[in-house]
């Protein structure tokens, strides 16, 4: 499995805000940024980050507040579960 911190996720490694959600330890975290920020690919470095962890995929929720990012998020967790 990746370890997100020295990985490039995606084609682009992330940024220092990036890294910085990533590596939060709250229970709760909100990403909230403007349009080709990086959200989505934050999302799923803190999925990745999360199950090197050993949280139990069952534990781990997103939320989208419309279809059409909710689909784009799961199609690219997807693709890089099947990698």
């Amino acid at each position: 499995m990746v370890f997100i911190m020295h990985e490039i996720i995606e084609g682009n490694k992330l940024n220092k805000n990036q890294l910085r959600a990533v590596a939060e330890n709250g229970e709760n975290i909100a990403v909230n940024a403007g349009a080709g920020s990086g959200k989505t690919k934050t999302i799923l470095s803190k999925v990745i980050y999360l199950l090197n962890q050993n949280v139990d995929p069952s534990k781990i929720l997103i939320m989208c507040f419309a279809n059409k990012p909710a689909r784009e998020l799961r199609r690219r967790l997807h693709a890089m579960c099947d990698d």
